[in-house]
């Protein structure tokens, strides 16, 4: 068996000390491009994850919260128009969902606390999302989902 460590989670400490590093661009599609792509890509998921509550899903989230984050992201990142919204918000709910998935999957259903490793998290309504995903009705509808 190897010593070697697994990839932890993201936290995005990375200190911005020039302002162009604090800038991206977009394509005619509205995808971050550029030397700072991967960091902005990166940056937009964490704050979604932090932002965003966890226990639900992106239909029960109030719009609004998603048009803060977007106002939100274009002040730190000086984005000068809305014309890439759409695309950035649709990466964060991914974002969200696919951390959501790993929340169920390596924490809830394996009864492991996550607030170690996520600090984040509010821990007021991880109970009820531990019974959620360890129900019937949420394992059958994860077997039914398509990939």
């Amino acid at each position: 068996m190897s010593n070697k460590r697994k990839r932890g989670a993201a936290k995005c400490l990375k200190k911005f000390n020039d302002p162009e590093e604090c800038t991206v661009k977009f394509n005619e599609n509205g995808l971050a491009i550029g030397k700072n792509a991967a960091t902005f890509k990166s940056w937009v998921g964490i704050e979604f994850r932090k932002r965003i509550p966890y226990h639900k899903v992106a239909k029960q989230v109030d719009k609004q919260l998603y048009d803060d984050l977007w106002e939100y992201i274009k002040e730190s990142w000086k984005i000068r128009n809305n014309d890439a919204k759409d695309t950035v918000v649709k990466l964060g709910k991914v974002s969200m969902r696919n951390f959501r998935h790993t929340l169920a999957t390596k924490y809830a259903q394996k009864d492991i606390s996550p607030f170690e490793t996520f600090k984040f998290l509010d821990k007021s309504h991880w109970d009820s999302f531990v019974v959620k995903v360890k129900s019937e009705r949420f394992k059958k509808k994860t077997l039914t989902m398509p990939m």
